[in-house]
């Protein structure tokens, strides 16, 4: 009979770890999703093992992103920025799964993560003269990685390829207008319990 692989758990502590030590294969990968090599991004998908790279690789290059631009690590910029990518993340998996229902939130982050290895471009930033440059160019360059992660990670084609962060930002923005209408119920369904115990006066 043929032999089936057993599972490996993406984000099991043991296995990051695992990843993490295999420091020649994940730099191997990370230098070529930097060059934007497409097969380079089908292997991180495919990979459960990368996942730790892949958090080591974010957190990694956006703690230096912040340190060449503020000249100085700033840990409530690096959380917030780390928000906005899981955001970001959850934008691009809704909208890879809108447009070939194979969006997966652990593939897409590894994609995602791996992509931030364009901020070593940050590097020619310490040069004052190509500091507004290398950051344009980094911005534009970031983009095109993200993008080109999030495509192989939910396999799209094509037009579906083109359509990919404009469904994602769709999708992204009205899930943020639906949580926020939802508080807004809560809140609103709250107040009327206190008034109605007199623990709130009725307005």
């Amino acid at each position: 009979p043929r032999k089936v692989e057993e599972a490996v758990a993406d984000w099991a502590p043991y296995n990051m770890r695992k990843g993490i030590m295999q420091v020649k294969t994940w730099m191997n990968y990370a230098v070529r999703c930097l060059l934007l090599d497409r097969k380079a991004y089908q292997g991180v998908v495919d990979d459960p093992y990368l996942t730790g790279p892949a958090i080591l690789i974010m957190v990694v290059m956006l703690t230096f992103g912040i340190v060449i631009r503020s000249g100085t690590f700033d840990l409530p910029v690096l959380v917030l920025e780390i928000v906005l990518w899981l955001l970001a993340i959850l934008g691009l998996t809704a909208g890879g799964y809108v447009l070939t229902r194979k969006g997966e939130f652990t593939k897409t982050f590894r994609a995602v993560g791996f992509a931030q290895s364009v901020h070593l471009f940050a590097l020619v930033a310490l040069i004052p003269v190509m500091k507004s440059a290398i950051s344009l160019f980094i911005l534009v360059w970031s983009f095109l990685a993200v993008w080109l992660g999030a495509a192989t990670a939910n396999e799209t084609r094509g037009w579906r390829t083109i359509l990919l962060p404009i469904v994602a930002y769709v999708v992204l923005i009205a899930g943020i207008v639906t949580i926020g209408m939802l508080a807004t119920g809560i809140e609103f369904t709250v107040e009327g319990v206190l008034s109605t115990f007199g623990i709130v006066p009725v307005p």
